[in-house]
């Protein structure tokens, strides 16, 4: 794996949300190879205006966004994405709270992704005209310092509002699809605190349902048990871990409470076909 340095500069707007250590609108310029690599905080929208950006994550396949192309990572994702010199890039972060565009909410778009069959690599779109017009004036305002939070919050809402008005349904449906089920708000919660219990009935209790209630609902959003759902995250996660940390072998099965190194070996290789030694000796 070719290794970066965080050649980055940017210029940032202001942090709307108290909580959170990252700005809502983001301008990044590189003046090397730069790479970023954590956990989604808030919903992100990645638009590429020069260069790429290669994404590693543990929800698609990775994916590489070419200049004038968009994609959608859902909060609580894990991720590197990396750019090379001269690359610029505007990333703006979605309250996972506010309605995602327009006219239409993550469920009313549910019902119109049934009727289709979405691949399932991530769903990147390219930035058409209108919206290209839209991100280059915000990059100036950014970059002129202009200063005024009325001014961004009016940004926001005019993206979701040409999402809305240029790009069609099917092309949304495919840019948003991590975040399409039938109850938004309760899968945004879940996407942000399953890792942070060690089973589901802790999940359902940080939630505030009872276990039989919450393994009810899990299903109407899912189609899953969440037992059978969090196995499988807890795999993505695992295998990310392995292949694109340099955390140890070691430090990984402790995080993941293997009782000891030879259980986390009998794991991966009854999930991956190799032992987590090979699985990194392959990539690196």
């Amino acid at each position: 794996m070719r290794k970066v340095t965080n050649s980055i500069s940017g210029y940032y707007y202001y942090y709307e949300l108290s909580d959170r250590k990252q700005p809502v609108i983001e301008v990044l310029n590189t003046t090397g190879d730069a790479c970023r690599k954590g956990v989604i905080g808030i919903n992100e929208i990645i638009f590429v205006l020069e260069g790429k950006c290669d994404i590693i994550c543990d929800i698609y396949p990775p994916v590489t966004v070419n200049e004038k192309e968009f994609i959608f990572l859902p909060s609580g994702c894990h991720f590197q994405a990396s750019s090379p010199k001269n690359s610029s890039i505007i990333v703006l972060r979605l309250d996972p709270l506010q309605r995602l565009y327009g006219s239409y909410s993550a469920e009313g778009l549910y019902s119109e992704a049934q009727q289709l069959t979405l691949p399932e690599e991530a769903g990147k779109l390219e930035i058409n005209k209108t919206l290209w017009h839209y991100l280059t004036s915000l990059t100036a305002y950014l970059e002129n310092g202009i200063k005024y939070p009325t001014l961004y919050e009016i940004k926001i809402k005019e993206l979701l509002l040409i999402l809305d008005g240029y790009y069609d349904k099917k092309n949304l449906c495919y840019l948003f699809k991590p975040v399409l089920n039938n109850d938004y708000h309760f899968a945004n919660f879940i996407f942000s605190n399953w890792d942070k219990v060690k089973n589901a009935k802790e999940l359902a209790e940080l939630a505030a349902y009872t276990e039989p209630a919450f393994n009810k609902k899990f299903k109407k959003v899912f189609g899953t048990t969440p037992y059978k759902w969090m196995n499988e995250r807890k795999s993505t996660k695992i295998f990310y871990e392995i292949t694109n940390t340099d955390k140890p072998l070691k430090l990984i099965a402790e995080e993941y409470d293997f009782n000891s190194q030879q259980q986390f070996n009998d794991y991966c290789i009854r999930n991956f076909k190799q032992t987590p030694g090979n699985i990194r000796n392959n990539i690196f």
